[in-house]
């Protein structure tokens, strides 16, 4: 009877344990697992919106589009001419511009280093003289992608068929536009015209320095952008001021100065020879001539001196000088004849 009553004790006390240790058991939590997913690596191309170019661009000749006097080319004239280039049909961002009629605005499509190479403009050839030649001259440089480049091509002087004499040939102007600052960057100096009828000086040969050359019977060609001296001819407008003095014989008048537009200087009337005796200056600051007097001055960074009539037995015979030229790593010197032009090409 005690061993029955001992396993019923015992027989409890594994129920108390059991039951207790049940209440006691802490349900374990699920924690979801994390399925790892192989990320993929994108790659951006080096090359960004920054540094892709406007338009493709390798080379360009400006040119004036064959006009002729004292006035520029249109921006319809300059198209018509260049309609083989793409970028110049772009009417829309209009990378080809104008505002004032014949400075030409470039817009640099990419950065980097180019090469620029500028020819200004000769005087006529009439006679048994020397031509009046523009220099040609070459810059390699940095431009900036979106830069605005103001391009001037000067225009051959002419000539006057009474007298053989010539005006002045217009300078060529390569000049970057910051805000409202320009900055001349290279600048082909025109050539003097011719004097009356006979050999000239070789002052009237366009200048490899910045200054416009004097006339070989004392006008005086321009210094630091300014123009050259009106003789009795006109002088050759300069980069910052016009020809200077009162107008020539016969009220001709000298070249403007780039930043005044550049016009060729207007000849004034010859009443007793006629148109025939008479000649604006060439665009790009050529000085006019008029009647039996030397020739014009050429236009350039400083303009050259207005020319003058004095006696033929004498050498120097009154030719107009020189206009100077600026900015330029290489000269090929004062050789071009005829109209001026500007070559761009990306290095």
């Amino acid at each position: 009877m005690s061993i029955i009553i001992i396993l019923i004790v015992l027989a409890g006390v594994v129920y108390l344990i059991m039951n207790s240790s049940a209440q006691n058991t802490t349900t374990p939590i699920m924690i979801p697992t994390t399925t790892m997913v192989p990320t993929t690596t994108t790659m951006v191309p080096t090359t960004t919106r920054a540094n892709t170019p406007l338009y493709n661009f390798t080379t360009h000749t400006f040119t004036n589009a064959n006009a002729r006097g004292r006035n520029g080319p249109t921006l319809e004239e300059v198209r018509r001419a260049y309609s083989k280039a793409d970028w110049v049909k772009d009417t829309v961002n209009k990378y080809l511009d104008m505002k004032k009629q014949g400075i030409q605005l470039w817009t640099v499509p990419e950065t980097g280093s180019y090469k620029i190479r500028a020819k200004g403009a000769s005087s006529d050839y009439l006679n048994n003289g020397s031509l009046g030649y523009g220099r040609d001259v070459e810059l390699t440089t940095r431009l900036n992608k979106g830069d605005v480049i103001q391009i001037l091509v000067g225009q051959q002087g002419r000539g006057t068929f009474t007298f053989k004499t010539s005006s002045g040939g217009g300078g060529t102007y390569v000049v970057r536009q910051i805000e409202n600052n320009l900055i001349p960057l290279l600048v082909a100096g025109g050539g003097g015209g011719c004097g009356y009828a006979y050999n000239n000086s070789p002052l009237n040969k366009a200048s490899e320095t910045t200054s416009g050359n004097n006339s070989p019977i004392g006008g005086l060609g321009g210094k630091d952008g300014n123009g050259g001296q009106n003789n009795e001819d006109g002088g050759g407008g300069g980069f910052w001021r016009n020809a200077y003095n009162s107008n020539g014989q016969n009220n001709t008048e000298g070249g403007l100065a780039f930043v005044n537009g550049g016009l060729g200087g207007i000849a004034g009337p010859s009443p007793t020879y006629g148109d025939n005796a008479r000649a604006d200056g060439g665009f790009g600051g050529g000085g006019g001539t008029a009647g039996a007097e030397g020739g014009g001055g050429g236009g350039g960074y400083s303009g050259g001196s207005g020319g003058s009539y004095i006696n033929p037995t004498n050498t120097q015979f009154g030719s107009g000088g020189g206009g100077g030229s600026y900015g330029y790593s290489t000269d090929y010197g004062a050789t071009n004849v005829g109209d001026g032009s500007v070559i761009i090409t990306k290095m």
